[in-house]
């Protein structure tokens, strides 16, 4: 919920809070990976994303959000063939979700 109002330092802080309780979980590390991202702090929003991607999921919302941190990150043909693959798997994919990833597939 904080993430939809930009409110990114009470997400990270739940997010947090939730890592607490459950290290392991994936969508917790999603979670978390993506609100490291909105802050900007790519290297450790990939670290929590490759805990999230470790059962190899084929989450289109998962597979957008790590393409765009390992485009981030320096990794820009990685990142691209997952946003690629989201878009493909979901091509009606919420927009908010996708955007990001339609431009940046746009501009390479």
């Amino acid at each position: 919920a904080y993430l939809k109002t930009n409110e990114l330092d009470k997400a990270l802080e739940h997010a947090k809070i939730e890592y607490a309780r459950r290290p392991d979980n994936i969508d917790v590390n999603e979670t978390l990976a993506w609100v490291y991202y909105k802050r900007g702090d790519y290297k450790e929003a990939q670290k929590y994303m490759q805990v999230a991607r470790r059962t190899n999921s084929q989450n289109p919302v998962l597979l957008c959000r790590a393409g765009l941190i390992m485009s981030k990150v320096g990794q820009a043909a990685e990142g691209r063939a997952l946003i690629e693959k989201a878009v493909k798997t979901a091509p009606y994919l919420n927009p908010e979700v996708t955007a990001e990833g339609e431009t940046l597939l746009a501009t390479r």
